[in-house]
């Protein structure tokens, strides 16, 4: 029934001897633009799959996608009533359009409640096979994963493994009879339960659906079961962490003995209005001009430098705040050339490349450099035990600064050794290409 046959990258090569991490990130809900908190999650997995690649491991990179559940029913019957595909189509941004027809759908709810009514039934349609809610149905995913394609183009991320949780509906059964064998599990009035620590959880309901836990329970085992992974990252929203933690305890009731190795990763929402992504990149490209031409003698085209100022401002800008860290917006749209900016980090790594390599690196080295440069292992391996990718934007604020310290001073110059600098440059190059950052000319 689904159409990810072609999007799904599973021919991965692992080894007998790999440590395998999986990485669930991103995750958009389809018939939506992108959110913040799936670009974060997008985001922040990107870059612990380079670091723990950096430390040896084998990451597989999945892209869960939000394509099942009764909200679909909504969408399909909105649509129905108050859309038109080819204008949808034909919309520079479609997917605004359909989130359009998913609001409308709630205005007209408060005066006609049986369009809940009628929405399950849709739901329940598409569930059970019926052709043309089917057909639907894969052209709200094939429209969405078009639009989600282009903006990880610009973002410059790749996935593993795209699936939607309607690809797990296969699955479902399977866990589902197990969960019936438990002691913990009972019917009541139509719905199945399970009883875990004291508290009744909905697994199956009245129509005979899955639920979304209970479709995650199933995607978890059959990623288990795929990839045998040593650990499994779930880098979502701290909103979801009662969810992850009824996933971990249902899949330990269930004697699965790899539940413990699942590990939410989970990071704050924002705390001002949210954009879509593509308005957060549309604002962030349209920058003042004069600090592109801070940038002396590149090859980059004058719209290359200025993607790579925009979209590299936005990606270090989300990965600067600590995991339940309040997130402000406000940096992520202003490129700036100021420390502890990525423009000022980019043009600082430009200048020292433009200046020859000399000098013994032992001679004339600042003590305060050379440590700091020192602690780059040290700072990825952090990274890697918290999950947490601010403490190398932090770093390499710090490195940075130094760094600018004593390659701009003039009176000292002279006397520094030239073969540090760029050890520290090559340094931040490397940081910022585990989050995805290009650097200018590179």
């Amino acid at each position: 029934m689904n159409n990810y046959d072609v999007l799904t990258k599973d021919s991965l090569i692992i080894n007998e001897h790999d440590q395998i991490i999986t990485i669930d990130m991103s995750s958009p809900n389809i018939a939506k633009p992108m959110s913040m908190e799936h670009l974060r999650s997008t985001l922040i997995g990107n870059t612990l799959s380079n670091v723990l690649t950096k430390q040896g491991y084998k990451t597989v990179k999945i892209n869960h996608i939000g394509d099942w559940g009764y909200h679909l029913g909504k969408i399909l019957l909105a649509i129905d009533r108050w859309g038109d595909r080819k204008q949808i189509e034909s919309d520079p941004q479609p997917l605004q359009a359909l989130d359009e027809l998913y609001r409308e759908y709630f205005r007209r709810l408060q005066f006609n409640p049986y369009l809940e009514e009628e929405s399950a039934q849709l739901f329940s349609r598409l569930t059970y096979g019926d052709k043309a809610i089917i057909e639907q149905w894969q052209w709200l995913v094939r429209l969405s994963l078009e639009h989600f394609s282009q903006l990880y183009e610009t973002l410059g991320i790749t996935f593993d493994s795209i699936r939607g949780e309607s690809c797990y509906q296969p699955f479902v059964k399977k866990t589902l009879e197990r969960m019936r064998q438990a002691k913990e599990s009972r019917m009541q009035d139509g719905v199945l339960l399970l009883t875990i620590a004291g508290e009744d959880i909905r697994v199956l309901d009245q129509l005979e659906l899955s639920t979304y836990l209970t479709r995650d329970l199933a995607a978890a085992v059959h990623r288990y079961e795929t990839y045998q992974f040593d650990r499994a990252l779930y880098v979502v929203a701290q909103e979801q962490t009662e969810h992850f933690q009824q996933l971990t305890t249902i899949l330990g009731t269930l004697d699965y003995s790899w539940a413990t190795d699942i590990v939410h990763v989970p990071f704050s929402s924002l705390t001002t209005p949210q954009p879509t992504v593509p308005q957060l990149l549309k604002e962030a490209k349209n920058m003042d001009p004069s600090l592109l031409d801070t940038f002396r003698e590149t090859t980059d085209s004058r719209e290359m430098l200025r993607s790579k100022l925009a979209v590299g401002t936005i990606i270090y800008t989300m990965l600067s705040h600590q995991n339940g860290e309040s997130f402000q917006l406000e940096n992520a749209v202003q490129p700036s050339m100021k420390p502890g900016h990525l423009g000022y980090i980019l043009n600082l790594i430009n200048e020292v490349n433009r200046v020859e390599r000399t000098g013994d690196e032992n001679e004339q080295a600042p003590e305060a450099l050379t440590q700091c440069i020192d602690r780059y292992p040290a700072t990825i391996q952090t990274v890697q035990d918290t999950y947490d990718p601010s403490h190398l934007t932090h770093y390499l604020n710090e490195l940075s600064q130094l760094t600018s310290k004593y390659f701009y001073n003039k009176a000292e110059h002279d006397k520094i050794n030239m073969t540090v600098i760029h050890k520290s440059t090559q340094v931040l190059t490397d940081g910022l290409a585990l989050m995805g950052i290009k650097t200018i000319n590179g």
